[in-house]
């Protein structure tokens, strides 16, 4: 984790980085943790930074989509598994995200079954969907003799025992020829008139003819190369078809987000998956590898599947995230970036409030985000200040009134007890 200093170029938003640098960007990392001190984004930029994951679209032009389109994108993605966003808590554990023990309540007898957790079945769907993948790019070469014979199983008419091939090449005579029979050398075939009559004939392909004009090779044939052509093209019709994945065999990219990463036990909530994250122990890598779980089962992670996880580094009721999670993850750090709001008092007012918490703190992580007074004017603020930043700060600093009249002060705001209660006030109210 690198040191926290405020200084936006050592510690750019993502959202801006990616803006200026390349419109192409389209996050490599797998595990990607957004930290930073409350209201800088974290969670807001989560979803497009998912939705590019999945898609694997880049980040920027996902940022540029209309947030109610974002939103409505990721609940479809929510219902068909791709998505999956958690919350955790300090109860949150091991059972529920990976696998625990459940009660049968329909046994008729206390029993107890093994239960998958929501981790582990997203795991499960991105696993099956990258085996699938893997398998169809590497489907092995079909000979010709073989494909041959796939094509009249799947085009042969049941009931007179025939193949009908459809002429490719314009013919003024015939529309098709109608395989009827075969042998070690050659197919025996007819041709069937553009008026529907079939003549009685006992026509010959060589096998060895067509698979040589399969492999590319010249065939001296004037007068029948277009029956040849006909077949081999089919040929290649059919194997282009058994080729070509379906929707199903696509690449499909998951992603598991969670909110608040860190306010649960992390080694405790990981367990032994902590070793599956780094990418090169996920499938189809040169070190993958493969964890039993307490059941006996065999688990391996897919390089398909990502986690994202927010993190608010002010949060110091929660446990800092551990060494062997930490170099797991890439760390995107969100300080405030005054410089997003409208309204210039309002810009410039947060701008001198976070300078002076950060000379009495020395510590980014106490810095106001900006997305609390997002779209905000001057009156609205005052009352952000008064129900949400007031609070942090009273936190932040005890019971010191005095340095938080101070950093209010700095910050061209006037604050005030009356009777236990804090009342703001903007010092030049135009």
């Amino acid at each position: 984790m690198p040191k926290n200093h405020y200084v936006v170029e050592e510690h750019p938003n993502p959202a801006e980085l990616y803006r200026k640098s390349s419109e192409k960007y389209v996050p490599e990392a797998q595990n990607i943790i957004l930290y930073g001190p409350p209201g800088t984004g974290k969670t807001y930029h989560s979803l497009p930074l998912a939705l590019s994951l999945i898609d694997q679209k880049p980040f920027a032009e996902v940022l540029k989509e209309n947030r109610a389109t974002i939103q409505s994108y990721a609940q479809a993605l929510q219902r068909s598994g791709q998505l999956l966003w958690l919350s955790f808590h300090q109860n949150y554990g091991y059972e529920e995200f990976m696998q625990g023990l459940s009660p049968n309540l329909n046994a008729g007898q206390l029993l107890f079954e093994q239960k998958d957790g929501v981790f582990k079945q997203v795991a499960r769907r991105a696993r099956k969907n990258y085996e699938a993948f893997i398998q169809k790019q590497h489907r092995p070469n079909i000979p010709f003799e073989d494909l041959l014979n796939l094509l009249f199983t799947k085009e042969i008419n049941p009931d007179t025992e025939e193949i009908t091939l459809e002429l490719q090449a314009q013919h003024r005579i015939y529309k098709a020829i109608v395989i009827f029979d075969v042998n070690e050398e050659a197919l025996i075939y007819r041709r069937l008139t553009k008026n529907d009559l079939l003549k009685q004939e006992e026509r010959r392909l060589s096998l060895a003819k067509l698979k040589a004009l399969y492999e590319g090779k010249a065939l001296k044939e004037a007068i029948n190369l277009k029956y040849y052509e006909t077949v081999v093209n089919a040929v290649k019709r059919y194997e282009a078809n058994i080729a070509s994945p379906s929707k199903q065999e696509l690449l499909k990219h998951y992603v598991v987000l969670i909110d608040e990463i860190n306010r649960a036990n992390l080694a405790q909530v990981f367990g032994e998956l902590i070793t599956l994250l780094e990418p090169d122990k996920r499938l189809g890598s040169t070190q993958a590898a493969q964890i039993t779980l307490a059941s006996g089962e065999s688990f391996a992670l897919p390089p398909n599947l990502h986690l994202i996880g927010t993190m608010n580094s002010q949060d110091h009721n929660t446990a800092w995230i551990d060494a062997a999670t930490q170099r797991r993850f890439h760390f995107w750090a969100m300080y405030p970036q005054e410089d997003l709001l409208e309204n210039k008092k309002v810009q410039i007012a947060l701008k001198a409030l976070n300078h002076a918490i950060l000379q009495e703190k020395q510590s980014p992580d106490y810095l106001i985000g900006h997305a609390f007074f997002m779209g905000q004017s001057p009156e609205q603020a005052l009352d952000t200040l008064q129900s949400q930043v007031l609070p942090l700060l009273l936190q932040y600093f005890g019971k010191d009134s005095g340095t938080i009249s101070s950093l209010f002060q700095k910050a061209g705001i006037k604050a005030e007890q009356l009777r236990y209660q804090w009342r703001l006030s903007w010092n030049n109210p135009a």
